[in-house]
């Protein structure tokens, strides 16, 4: 007579049959906590531009190596790939606006026109000077603000 055992309980003095093919699992998630401190870093300093894009693009390719190892089951620290990997990601996007509204503030107070006399001054010192005091009465013009105390003698 043969007993039937419910799925997954075997009879006493048997041993379960193996779980599949065995896979060495390296816990070792360097690349995970890379990728956060560099996404970190890099949307804390995106205002200065070169940080957030140099370090937001090594923290996103760090990022996507760190998630692929980790889905792969080879690397720990699939949520702080992840996160690095998403922090990047809005460190860049904040650079690029943050670029787009420098060009366009630069743009609307008549930067342009000052790039322009500055080329066509060439090295006199004299009308470069001349160029930015114009450049500057420009911006306080448009703002209604003193960039700078005016002398009062």
């Amino acid at each position: 007579m043969t007993e039937e055992f419910p799925p997954g309980y075997t009879a006493p003095g048997q041993y379960p049959p193996p779980a599949g093919p065995y896979r060495q699992q390296s816990e070792s998630n360097g690349l995970a906590i890379a990728a956060l401190v560099l996404g970190i870093l890099a949307l804390v300093s995106f205002w200065t531009v070169i940080g957030g894009i140099l370090l937001g693009l090594a923290g996103l390719v760090i990022g996507i190596i760190a998630t692929s190892r980790a889905r792969k089951g080879t690397a720990g620290g699939s949520a702080m790939a992840i996160t690095g990997l998403v922090l990047s990601i809005v460190a860049l996007i904040a650079t690029a606006v943050a670029l787009a509204v420098g060009f366009a503030l630069f743009g609307f107070t008549g930067g342009d026109d000052f790039t322009d006399c500055v080329s066509d001054a060439g090295n006199d010192r004299a009308k470069i000077d001349q160029c930015e005091r114009d450049w500057q009465q420009t911006v306080e013009n448009k703002f209604s603000v003193t960039i700078s105390p005016r002398p009062t003698n």
